[in-house]
């Protein structure tokens, strides 16, 4: 019989143990990094777990319109010049022709002109006054961006006093309603559903996605 001989080119045993040790580790590392994408990540680097409940009331009159995200939940504060709000619905022309409607509201970009300028969604709750749609008490810090979402934060539109009977009376103005639904947002009745999103900008990743059914009170 021809004994064995050793071969000198094959990989010891210790080796291919540590070779096939580091190639776990790195799976394991994708996986995580994939799992991860679920959730955003605050500014600290933790994952963002928010509870949100959103409300889009279209009565047809300003005093008792508004858009507003309450924020039930959050692991940790996460400022809002780190996010950014779209919306999305759809609706028919005159033609028959199905339109799509996308509007964000973008950290440090005005999007609203009546009386005050400032950025859409109003910010009201801990730390901040409460807001009852007089655009005379809006203050710099509850402009979208200055303020910091917890729990217990809401997120506030409500129309301009030129909003009446399902009707803009005057329209040279953009009010808070206009800047996160779009112009034609008065055209929404009870049971059109719109898409709300918060996404957490430096990331990428949506942290709240809801299709949220339009009342009338």
């Amino acid at each position: 019989m021809t004994p064995f001989k050793k071969n000198p080119d094959a990989v010891s045993p210790v080796v291919g143990v540590m070779l096939m040790l580091t190639l776990v580790i790195i799976l394991a590392a994708v996986i995580s990094g994939f799992a991860g994408g679920i959730a955003g990540s605050s500014n600290s680097g933790s994952l963002i777990e928010i509870t949100a409940q959103t409300k889009i009331i279209n009565s047809g009159n300003n005093d008792t319109s508004r858009f507003e995200i309450d924020i039930i939940s959050v692991n940790d504060p996460v400022s809002t010049k780190d996010l950014k709000l779209k919306t999305s619905w759809k609706s028919y022309d005159d033609a028959g022709n199905l339109v799509l409607h996308e509007n964000s509201s973008m950290p440090g970009t005005k999007n609203f002109n009546y009386i005050k300028s400032g950025v859409s969604p109003i910010g009201a709750g801990p730390g901040l006054p409460q807001w009852d749609g007089t655009y005379e008490n809006i203050s710099t810090n509850m402009s979208f961006g200055n303020y910091a979402i917890m729990a217990g934060t809401k997120m506030v539109a409500y129309p301009s006093t030129y909003y009446l009977n399902g009707e803009y009376t005057d329209n040279q103005y953009t009010d808070c309603m206009q800047a996160i639904l779009g112009e034609g947002w008065n055209n929404l009745s009870s049971g059109d559903v719109v898409n709300v999103m918060l996404i957490h900008v430096p990331s990428g990743r949506i942290i709240y996605d809801e299709d949220v059914n339009v009342n009338l009170t």
